[in-house]
């Protein structure tokens, strides 16, 4: 009865000697990210410029999806009632165009991080979808080339309008290539890692950020599909197309007014990806070392060092020897390395991803009409 209470050897003696302050919490759950939310002073103004920066950035994504929807919801009609393919054709043309559109973002983000920025990118891209997104427009606008569903051939000839068609749609499929990748990262650059308020915006960013992408994919495959069928394909493009060239003026208006946070190309993973293999490949005939801390890891802060560090693993050894220290040959690091090996690891899943997004589907040749494809 006259012993203190005992919490794990800590007595209540002991508590009441020494009281547990503010800094020994920090210590001891580690919090070194920032500051707490009652520290975290938000300057004047901030609120709402990130506001006005991210209505902009979720803006052109919202218009992108809603064209990208909007051409590819009803496209497999489109392309067998109004220009006249057969079905498996038509279904085999949307396929590889969708393809491209996949592949595109590639490109696109080894141009943001190791070229121009996210910003340039995002900015150039939307450029070139937008004359896409018009040239099918004036395609589908103009006597010429406008093709005449269960008409006469245009003017221009069919061959003609067919062939301007898809190069606008190769146009458009660029130009995802350079958003897709790099929206959702220009958005997440808005806030400052170092503040916790701002993290938190940060969460209810990216869940707007994909609000936008299923309204967009909503009102394209109701409103933008029932134009196309109702009042033709003419103006049925030129709604998403006008709206797009809105969210672009928006995102411009940004930039002018300086709202964004612009970080500079920082360097490619593919660029390291490329010098792991160059390496594996120059020093394959060099031993490994048996202890894996012999591979060569800069310091953190020196040249060639990473933001971030990952630990050896046993797989994919023989790209190890990319990271074995000579004097002969680039140093590579064991970090690299493992990016590599992380990215080589993932890329049997994304393979499969994409052949399941981009299944064909085709309907029977004599049933009338081609399935609308979507994803």
């Amino acid at each position: 009865m006259g012993q203190p209470n005992s919490f794990d050897g800590v007595t209540s003696n002991t508590l009441s000697e020494s009281p547990i302050t503010k800094e020994d919490l920090e210590h001891d759950f580690e919090i070194r990210d920032g500051p707490s939310l009652s520290e975290d002073a938000i300057p004047a103004g901030r609120r709402r410029v990130l506001l006005l920066a991210c209505a902009c950035i979720l803006g052109n994504e919202l218009c992108e999806r809603l064209a990208y929807y909007g051409l590819q919801t009803n496209m497999g009609l489109y392309l067998k009632k109004v220009l006249g393919y057969p079905a498996d054709t038509a279904s085999q043309l949307l396929q590889v165009w969708k393809a491209t559109a996949y592949l595109a973002p590639l490109l696109g983000a080894y141009l943001a991080d190791a070229v121009m920025g996210r910003f340039w990118v995002i900015l150039l891209f939307s450029s070139i979808y937008f004359i896409g997104m018009l040239g099918i427009t004036l395609v589908n606008t103009i006597p010429s080339i406008k093709p005449i569903q269960g008409g006469p051939e245009p003017p221009a000839g069919i061959h003609t309008t067919m062939s301007v068609f898809w190069a606008f749609m190769y146009v458009t499929a660029l130009g995802s290539g350079g958003i897709k990748p790099c929206v959702s990262s220009f958005g997440g650059d808005q806030f400052k890692e170092n503040s916790a308020r701002e993290r938190s915006w940060r969460s209810s960013f990216f869940n707007w950020f994909y609000f936008c992408i299923n309204l967009g994919s909503l009102v394209a495959t109701t409103v933008v599909v029932g134009v196309q069928e109702n009042k033709g394909y003419g103006l049925g493009f030129a709604i998403p197309t006008i709206l797009f060239a809105a969210a672009i003026l928006a995102f411009v208006l940004g930039a002018v007014f300086k709202m964004y946070n612009r970080i500079p190309p920082e360097g490619s993973p593919f660029s390291r990806v490329f010098r792991v293999f160059k390496g594996a490949v120059a020093k394959r005939k060099l031993p490994l070392p048996t202890d894996p801390k012999a591979l060569y890891e800069p310091l953190p802060g020196t040249e060639g060092a990473l933001p971030f560090t990952m630990e050896h693993t046993d797989r994919m050894r023989a790209l190890d020897k990319a990271a074995v220290v000579s004097s002969n040959h680039a140093p590579v690091s064991r970090t690299e390395v493992e990016e590599t090996k992380a990215f080589l690891a993932i890329m049997p899943l994304f393979l499969c991803i994409c052949i399941y997004q981009d299944r064909p589907r085709v309907s029977h040749p004599d049933s009338g009409a081609c399935e609308r494809c979507s994803d």
